[in-house]
């Protein structure tokens, strides 16, 4: 079944077009863009899909644009001078780069990390990362904030998770929907990315 990237959509399930997300990776070279432009139209909506879903778990600012939207996205401060709701770029960013790291990661020679990937791991705070035998620790890392923390230990990559920091809610910590989590566990297991 076709993504779904209606703006506000009952039925939506994709802030963002297979169009849209195969024109961002073609744009920027890396390990994800590989892995994502490499697999078949159904595995890159799959894992678009997924990506949503896995946004859909997080608590963020302000209400939906519209109670009967699907989506969580447009918020109620999304919308033009005329009223006309908008999906943030920042937000259709987060869900490709999360599509692209899934599908990465669920490639078994894809287990390295790369330089900007070490980067965000060590600007959350964390001190060492191990791959099979390689460790590799960073000494002094900068300050954590516990909600980045949280969200990448839901899945989220380092990237989306600081992308998508700008719109969680500040009151209280990242508390997922545990029904909804169910869920995208169910897509990641059942619907294969490869």
């Amino acid at each position: 079944m076709a993504l779904d990237p209606t703006v506000a959509g009952v039925s939506a399930d994709s802030y963002v077009s297979l169009i849209e997300a195969t024109s961002y990776f073609t744009a920027r070279p890396g390990a994800a863009s590989v892995a994502f432009l490499a697999e078949s139209a159904p595995a890159q909506e799959n894992a678009l899909k997924v990506s949503a879903q896995m946004m859909e778990c997080v608590r963020y600012f302000n209400d939906r644009f519209s109670v009967d939207q699907a989506l969580q996205f447009p918020r109620s401060h999304h919308v033009s001078s005329v009223n006309i709701p908008f999906v943030d770029a920042c937000i259709k960013q987060v869900q490709i780069i999360q599509a692209g790291a899934l599908i990465a990661s669920a490639i078994p020679s894809n287990i390295g990390i790369d330089s900007d990937t070490l980067g965000e791991l060590r600007s959350i705070g964390v001190d060492s990362v191990s791959i099979g035998t390689t460790s590799l620790s960073f000494g002094g890392a900068t300050s954590r904030d516990p909600r980045k923390t949280e969200l990448i230990e839901l899945g989220f990559d380092p990237k989306a998770a600081t992308l998508l920091m700008r719109f969680i809610s500040k009151v209280g910590s990242v508390i997922p929907d545990a029904e909804k989590l169910i869920r995208v566990g169910e897509l990641r297991l059942h619907e294969a990315f490869v």
